[in-house]
């Protein structure tokens, strides 16, 4: 694959309704004039960096994001999940409702093993179809890739160019609650499983500087742990937060807001969310200017080899 030069890349990881903070950054990077010429994006980082593609614009994906919420959400759906106390019946579908019931049970547990996903694709798709306009990633005016792994071969997938919905589902998909993405011989699901936080992939497609919006840099506290099932859940969960954390040591700088009060199913808080992020750039910004300018030695610093990772790049249809 030849490589282009890309003088700043953004690489925008995933963890829920935490990413919303990643709108905050863009917003308080926009008024410095800097923007990128190369997003890389997984999981909620994906739909956000595909969506600040289309218009470079943080305004226009809040606005997209926040229409949804006002017409699909309603906060009291999510109290179940940190409270893990629901048990009313109702006959609902939909992704808010669905995660509600899906996590105040722990797991569905008869549909998990007789369905590929918690959420039907029918509704995956609906809620797709009003979040992301219809588009192609080589009509973007940013460069954009999204992160996914193929469940056969474990590899990691670089969604180069296609479909712009069908990459962010394909990068959004976590497992067993939202269905894979089928495409040619792949089948696709979060790429936050192999790559929480996507600097290498960056640094891979040719990117001088990567700017890192890392927004699961702490571990949320847990102090209870009353089955088996939450205790391998916890497990999984420390699992990704430190390779999460590794994935970052490649960029040349990491934003890493402080996020430890914000569980990642609080979208009803948008817009506190996004002034953590917005104030957290703000009171950074210096350090991210030097990092912009530069030193004069690294004209002159050999850039590292990265062949060896296993990683493969698609187009999506």
């Amino acid at each position: 694959m030849s490589k282009k030069k890309y003088k700043l890349a953004y690489a925008l990881g995933g963890g829920g309704a935490k990413g919303l903070v990643h709108i905050g950054i863009l917003k308080f990077l926009e008024e410095k004039n800097i923007f990128p010429d190369l997003i890389v994006g997984t999981s909620m980082g994906s739909l956000i960096g595909g969506l600040y593609a289309i218009e470079k614009s943080s305004n226009f994906v809040y606005e997209k994001i926040k229409k949804f919420l006002d017409s699909e959400y309603n906060p009291e759906t999510f109290e179940a999940i940190k409270s893990a106390d629901y048990k009313e019946e109702r006959d609902e579908e939909g992704f808010f409702y669905s995660l509600k019931r899906l996590f105040a049970r722990g797991v569905i547990y008869s549909k998990t093993f007789t369905n590929l996903s918690i959420i039907s694709r029918e509704s995956f798709e609906k809620d797709l179809k009003l979040l992301v306009p219809e588009y192609k990633i080589e009509d973007l005016k940013i460069d954009f890739f999204s992160i996914s792994v193929d469940l056969y071969t474990g590899r990691e997938i670089v969604i180069k160019g296609g479909d712009l919905r069908k990459s962010i589902a394909a990068s959004c998909a976590i497992p067993g609650v939202f269905p894979p993405v089928k495409s040619g011989k792949y089948l696709l699901v979060d790429g936050g499983w192999v790559d929480k936080n996507p600097v290498l992939p960056a640094k891979i497609l040719g990117a001088k500087k990567v700017l890192c919006f890392n927004c699961t840099n702490t571990l949320e506290k847990e102090e209870s742990f009353e089955s088996a099932l939450s205790i391998i859940l916890r497990s999984d969960n420390i699992a990704t937060h430190r390779l999460g954390k590794i994935q970052t040591l490649e960029a040349d700088f990491v934003f890493k807001p402080n996020l430890e009060e914000i569980h990642w199913v609080d979208f009803d808080s948008i817009d506190k969310i996004v002034e953590i992020g917005y104030n957290y750039a703000k009171e950074t910004f210096n350090e991210v200017e030097d990092v912009l300018k530069g030193k004069w030695f690294e004209f002159f610093t050999s850039r590292k080899k990265y062949e060896k990772i296993e990683m493969e790049f698609i187009e999506i249809k």
